[in-house]
């Protein structure tokens, strides 16, 4: 009846409010993110408070595109740099020789818009739609993390969790070492060329000079300001995509049903012309859109796992220094308490974990021994064990990318757990418990800020896979309908 919608149409009223709302959420977090200062806030309150200034003076909502949050994303020297070496023509120059690695099948893939199946399933069998959806959704999730696990595990040198029971190769050397034809790095007074090597994350790097130290803090927080984006604005970018490739297809509609009409008929074939040529560009679009959303993945990767390599480092000595052998031979009462206490928490936690503490070793001799393969070698005038009043820690301090968050976060509650329960750090210790089922890396669990963000940006990939598809379908449709309506014409003449 007039005036009444059918079930399709409430369906998408309903939809559309949906894409607002997360178009709205994706200037909220751009704003944010441009109103956030690039060093650390003054006492004066007057300056926290123009920072928010930009907030509340805005009158109208833009749709961004992809242009723009390139351009976003370029404002930052260090995410201006990270885009380039790990962009796909770079990662895959460098990953050339590794590319047989069964975790990296699929490394162009996370850099495109590879065709999907639409059609539901054909058969004698009654099989739901949703569910082999959903299965095949987590499939291809899985796929995704197990990619992206396999080139961040080989891009951070010095990361001692590895597949496959041998240690990776690493490319974090090739990968900063970017050849001379690409475009070079403008440094941070805009003067001369920098060298990508500045925004390499050297955790080992103890040794550093002013400036370099000066350069790796400056990296860390626009590092951690590029997670917050990519946190806020990740959840939107399917809606953002929608937005921006609609348009250009509204478009080859409005073209294509104009030269349908009769009064453009000696227009006709210029007007099919141009929708063919704005189908082009959307879909070049689409190419252009998956390669900023694998690009940015491994960028996150690569930052995750420089983050939790320091934070597990760190949490490590701080076992160990609870279980000194001076604490051991305390006799206060209260000290020897809480000497007890840890060891006994060490030694629950260690078990959780599979680790072997019945043939005569000590949790705190597990414990150094991972803390060796998450640190390296001691030098030779620090103490036995590397632990002692000696043995400072070898980590960078000035990489510290995320001081006020937690690492539980970042990377969830039980992230601890997770790292020291792989094989390939079991492998690191003298003695080892068979008998316990060894971990397996599971793609499908998201944790912490980092697995979220993760998830999101693989949502966004599929969703414009899936919109691709749609779309490529609906052209050939088309297609067949003008030849069918071409013939039409020619028999009416």
């Amino acid at each position: 009846k007039p005036g009444e919608r059918s079930p399709e149409d409430r369906r998408a009223v309903a939809l559309y409010s949906c894409l607002i709302t997360d178009l709205r959420r994706a200037w909220h977090a751009v704003r944010v993110h441009e109103a956030a200062p690039s060093l650390r806030p003054s006492d004066d309150e007057s300056a926290a408070r123009a920072s928010l200034a930009a907030l509340t003076t805005r009158d109208r909502m833009p749709l961004y595109t992809r242009q723009q949050i390139e351009a976003l994303l370029k404002r930052s020297r260090w995410a201006q740099a990270a885009l380039v070496v790990f962009g796909k023509e770079n990662v895959e120059k460098c990953f050339a020789a590794h590319r047989n690695t069964p975790n990296l099948a699929g490394l162009s893939r996370i850099y495109e818009a590879s065709d999907i199946a639409l059609a539901p399933p054909q058969g004698p069998e009654v099989v739901q739609f949703a569910d082999v959806q959903s299965e095949a959704e987590r499939t291809d999730f899985a796929e995704w993390t197990r990619t992206l696990r396999g080139i961040g595990r080989m891009a951070c040198h010095g990361w001692p969790v590895f597949d496959d029971n041998k240690v990776p190769t690493y490319v974090e050397d090739d990968l900063f070492k970017v050849s001379d034809d690409l475009p070079r790095l403008k440094s941070s007074n805009g003067l001369t060329n920098a060298p990508y090597e500045d925004a390499r994350f050297d955790i080992f790097k103890t040794n550093a000079t002013p400036k370099q130290r000066d350069i790796a803090r400056s990296n860390a927080r626009q590092a951690r300001k590029l997670v917050w984006l990519l946190h806020g604005l990740a959840p939107s970018l399917p809606a953002i995509i929608h937005s921006e490739i609609m348009a250009m297809h509204y478009q080859v509609e409005l073209l294509r049903n104009a030269a349908d009409e009769p009064q453009f008929e000696n227009q006709r074939t210029k007007l099919h012309d141009l929708a063919d040529e704005m189908y082009s560009a959307a879909d070049e679009e689409m190419a252009k859109w998956a390669t900023l959303i694998g690009t940015l993945s491994v960028v996150l990767r690569y930052i995750k796992i420089k983050a939790l390599h320091l934070d597990v480092s760190f949490a490590l000595r701080e076992a160990c220094k609870r279980l000194t052998p001076e604490m051991a031979d305390r006799t206060k009462p209260e000290e020897k308490k809480e000497y007890l206490n840890a060891e006994k928490e060490l030694r629950q936690l260690l078990r959780d974990c599979g680790y072997d503490l019945h043939g005569g070793q000590t949790p705190r001799a597990i414990m150094v021994e991972l803390l060796e393969a998450f640190e390296g070698k001691r030098d030779a005038g620090k103490t036995a064990d590397g632990i002692g009043a000696k043995g400072g820690s070898p980590m960078n301090p000035d990489l510290s990318t995320f001081p006020d968050n937690a690492p539980s976060t970042l990377f969830g509650e039980d992230w601890l757990k997770d790292i020291l329960a792989r094989r390939s750090l079991k492998l690191r210790t003298t003695k080892r418990d068979g008998a316990v089922r060894e971990s397996i890396d599971d793609g499908i669990s998201v944790n912490g800020v980092f697995g979220e963000t993760e998830q999101w940006l693989w949502t966004a990939n599929r969703g414009l896979r899936k919109l691709g598809a749609v779309l490529r379908e609906r052209n050939h449709a088309n297609a067949r309908q003008r030849g069918t309506k071409r013939a039409r014409r020619g028999v009416q003449k």
